[in-house]
């Protein structure tokens, strides 16, 4: 089983979207929410924090988990994704070198650049309804 957080990153009512660099064997060149697997002995959050951090140099406060879901992708691996609300006091991205793009996105942009299986789960669990993004 493989723990993965990730992070709805909320700046000025925009979400922060990162695209995937091609040479990911798993989704290579789709735009996805920030975030990583949970290391040995990691708490959550603090894997949470640390993962954006690497991938984007912000520093975020989770304020709360807002979904779970689960994916298996292999008959020997579960992955469980924890989604987390969090917040920055910045919006100036510097990118590791596991994406090539990021972009700070409304509603309806996000809704033309994100996978399918994380627009089901945004309506799932309402959450363009609840109004964290414009």
């Amino acid at each position: 089983m493989v723990v993965i957080v990730k992070g709805l990153i909320i700046y000025n009512g925009e979400i922060l979207l990162l695209k995937r660099s091609s040479h990911n064997k798993f989704g290579g060149g789709e735009w996805e929410l920030a975030g990583g697997k949970l290391k040995n002995g990691e708490e959550l959050e603090e894997s949470l924090i640390r993962e954006i951090e690497e991938e984007t140099g912000l520093k975020v406060i989770p304020e709360k988990i807002l979904y779970a879901t689960t994916i298996n992708d292999d008959p020997d691996r579960q992955l469980i994704f924890l989604h987390y609300l969090c917040s920055t006091d910045n919006d100036e991205v510097t990118l590791s070198n596991e994406h090539t793009d990021f972009y700070w996105a409304n509603q309806e942009d996000a809704k033309k650049l994100l996978r399918q299986n994380i627009l089901q789960d945004f309506e799932k669990y309402h959450i363009f309804k609840k109004g964290y993004i414009n």
